[in-house]
């Protein structure tokens, strides 16, 4: 009985006045959050909205849109989502990049929704992409979700800590 309040707070959340205030994008990305996991299939067209690469929302409230999409879609196939989905991931450009969170947030919405047409490709990144870990280790598990193939773990990352103010005395 919550699912209509939340989708018109979150409709009225995204007005263009409301979303230059950096709080609200946190609002919003945890009312998609909700309605994802509430399955509120009355906010796809909303959530729709947070799928094409746009600079004016946040990635934070695009990724949990995309998020969201995926719990309402899970198990259910849309041709043109996926197509859109894949673009994000693809989406390399030497200009703006799609950033590292929508492109997990679409692995994990084409995992959701059983798009196993798909895994060749993701598995192919998998080599591509060892960085960020977290989108290496996202496409890692889409993989294993679709096929039941079990990718190697990531190498591990190693990192200088640089000269700290405390160091042992040699």
């Amino acid at each position: 009985e919550t699912i209509p309040a939340l989708i018109d707070k979150a409709t009225r959340q995204t007005e263009p006045s409301q979303m230059t205030k950096p709080e609200v994008g946190d609002q919003v990305s945890h009312l998609f959050e909700a309605i994802g996991v509430l399955k509120a299939n009355d906010a796809m067209p909303l959530l729709m909205q947070y799928v094409p690469k746009d600079y004016y929302h946040a990635d934070r409230t695009r990724g949990a849109a995309i998020w969201a999409i995926g719990r309402l879609m899970e198990g259910a196939r849309d041709p043109a989502l996926e197509r859109a989905l894949s673009n994000r991931i693809y989406d390399f450009a030497d200009q703006q990049p799609e950033t590292s969170l929508v492109k997990q947030m679409c692995v994990v919405a084409l995992a959701r929704m059983n798009v196993t047409e798909q895994a060749g490709m993701l598995r192919g990144m998998v080599a591509q992409i060892p960085r960020p870990i977290e989108l290496a280790v996202t496409l890692r598990w889409a993989v294993q979700q679709l096929t039941g193939e079990e990718l190697p773990p990531p190498e591990p990352i190693n990192v200088d800590q640089g000269n700290w103010f405390l160091e042992p005395i040699p």
